[in-house]
């Protein structure tokens, strides 16, 4: 037992907290990050914050809205904000702090629970989050207003109203509306900050259900009336995942400043995640500094702008397990961060991959780093459907977080790594799982198709069959292995093999105690196929020929006598010849009691 864990309070880390006054009202551990607060406020341009989930976005939104917010009913008064950031880093900054603390009417939403199978469900939900923002401010209404300002006033807060089609229009402008009778209120001096959390998920959502350029069309209208020259509006702040490319959405907000994760260097790199020496002091302070190596070791490092970041959820989630449990020795820290993904997107993409992508995830899960032509951003509209193009697919994990970067060839040419060894687990048991048929059965699908063309003979299936299988094939092997996957033959049957299940019967792979390298029968015993496998990786070798080799070995070593006197139907003689990336059959077949047909 941990005798200092003991002795003391336990301030840990709040797994899912997101409210910095929460944090700070409680007494909860809260690593510093106000520091950030100038150079996200002082910076000219409306940004676009991207990040990987659970890295912090949320809480540093929630930590400018209660630093900037103006209290309403006294402009001026900032007693809120001298307690809830007593003995913060942005105290010390008097000149920022007199700028901007307590100065600033802040329009905050978050668009995470926007979504819905058709548009007008999705909108319904949009118009939701608004009007509940607007009701806040109906205190606005005053003599002040004119009849122009105040109906409009009324019916954005009107939820019965704001779902109907006729109100798209008043959504569309609702927070340029807002922000200006704000300014009215309360001077130039006092301009609105605008603040939306997961912005990109209406998006996401829209792509994936069919309707996204109704709602690209709707959200580049919204963000652009605030993002384009605005004198009401101080600052303009979305946050997300995953940058849009598309014209229907970009050119609306042609004039942010995009922040992701390819960024070469940033003021901002540190604003979001643990740097090590943070999630070090967060051990120590918790009373488990012993435990820090551990962590260190297993969630590894992302590299953002140069600078060397640890996940927060993966951080925090294990000291909290930490805090409940006796042995803490014991304990091994799960797959935290991996876990909280609502989509399977390696898992899913199996059946899809190219050649060059199976390879290349072999490459990543057994330690390398392989290299990638990356945009800053994506096309949601060609998110829609199972498969994404390759492309598509490789941006998507390295915006995501599954991937970081490992160096930059170019502008738009990196090199990328599988970011720690948690993640690395989670590649490897989504792969497991496709295999497995836990997923789909895509895999298994194939598998039988090609043992069903390998007992009837019929070579052209089989190559096909063959072909499809091992062009999308990623061999796992052992962890840190140095085969990728081009002499990984040995792991390919076996999973094709074993995915066939009861489809066949009798399976036996070659152990040094019999001729054949691999034997099975039809699942009524009738046909056996006998495979001979010759596995050369020089390049200077033709496939034809190693096929050859591959026939030659299976006559050589008497497979017709060995196997022909224990089948009562038919023995199918198979070579199959692997050459890297390249696999043919050729299939010869026996009679069960007079050898060679």
């Amino acid at each position: 037992m941990n005798t200092e864990k003991e002795n003391r309070p336990l301030l840990r880390p709040a797994v899912g907290e997101e409210d910095f006054a929460s944090f700070r009202e409680k007494g909860l551990y809260y690593a510093d990050k106000t520091g950030y607060l100038n150079p996200l406020l002082e910076d000219t341009h409306r940004l676009m914050l991207l990040r990987p989930r659970r890295f912090g976005k949320t809480l540093m939104l929630s930590t400018l809205r209660h630093f900037l917010e103006l209290n309403y009913d006294n402009p001026g008064d900032t007693a809120r904000q001298q307690e809830l950031f007593r003995g913060l880093q942005v105290l010390e900054d008097r000149w920022f702090c007199d700028k901007h603390m307590g100065q600033h009417p802040v329009l905050s939403l978050s668009f995470r629970n926007v979504d819905g199978l058709t548009f007008d469900e999705a909108y319904e939900r949009l118009a939701g989050v608004i009007c509940g923002l607007v009701k806040d401010f109906l205190w606005l209404d005053g003599p002040q207003l004119s009849k122009y300002e105040r109906d409009p006033l009324h019916s954005i807060a009107d939820q019965d109203y704001m779902r109907t089609s006729d109100a798209r229009v008043d959504a569309e402008f609702s927070l340029s509306f807002l922000s200006r009778l704000l300014v009215e209120r309360f001077g130039e001096s006092h301009r609105t900050v605008i603040l939306v959390d997961d912005f990109d998920v209406p998006l996401r959502n829209a792509a994936a259900h069919g309707y996204y350029r109704q709602m690209s069309i709707l959200l580049g209208g919204m963000f652009g009336s605030v993002v384009k020259t605005n004198s009401d509006i101080e600052k303009v702040i979305l946050a997300g995942c995953l940058m849009n490319t598309d014209g229907e959405f970009l050119e609306p907000i042609n004039n942010m400043e995009e922040e992701t994760v390819l960024a070469q260097s940033s003021s901002l790199s540190a604003a979001f995640g643990f740097t090590p020496e943070e999630a070090k002091a967060m051990f120590e302070y918790c009373g488990f500094g012993n435990c820090y190596d551990t962590a260190r070791s297993r969630f590894g490092f992302y590299s953002i702008g140069g600078q060397e970041l640890l996940c927060p959820w993966d951080i925090c989630s294990y000291i909290d397990e930490l805090s409940r449990t006796e042995d803490t020795c014991s304990l091994n820290p799960g797959p935290y961060w991996a876990m909280t993904g609502s989509r399977r997107i390696i898992a899913e993409q199996m059946p899809h991959l190219t050649t060059e992508d199976s390879e290349r995830i072999g490459e990543l899960i057994s330690g390398k780093n392989v290299r990638l032509e990356a945009d800053i951003g994506i096309r949601y509209n060609s998110l829609s459907g199972d498969c994404l193009n390759s492309y598509m697919f490789w941006d998507i994990l390295l915006h995501a977080g599954y991937l970081t970067l490992a160096g930059r060839e170019s502008y738009n040419e990196v090199n990328v790594r599988i970011p720690n060894e948690a993640i690395t687990g989670y590649f490897r048991r989504e792969i497991e799982s496709y295999y497995e048929g836990t997923v789909s059965d895509e895999f298994r699908t194939s598998a039988v198709s090609f043992t069903e063309a390998l007992l009837s003979g019929d070579m052209r299936k089989a190559n096909i069959s063959l072909d499809d299988l091992f062009r999308g094939f990623v061999a796992l092997g052992e962890p840190g292995s140095e085969d990728s996957g081009g002499s990984c033959w040995h792991e390919f049957m076996e999973r094709v093999l074993s995915a066939a299940g009861s489809d066949i019967s009798n399976l036996r792979f070659g152990n040094g105690s019999g001729p054949a390298d691999i034997t099975f029968s039809s699942a009524d015993g009738s046909k056996t196929a006998v495979i001979g496998i010759e596995c050369v990786p020089d390049a200077r070798n033709w496939l034809d020929d190693l096929l050859g080799h591959a026939v030659k070995k299976s006559e050589e070593n008497g497979y017709a006598g060995a196997f022909g006197n224990e089948c009562t139907g038919s023995v199918l003689l198979c070579g199959i010849a692997f050459r890297n990336r390249d696999c043919a059959v050729a299939i010869r077949e026996l009679h069960s009691d007079s050898g060679q047909k």
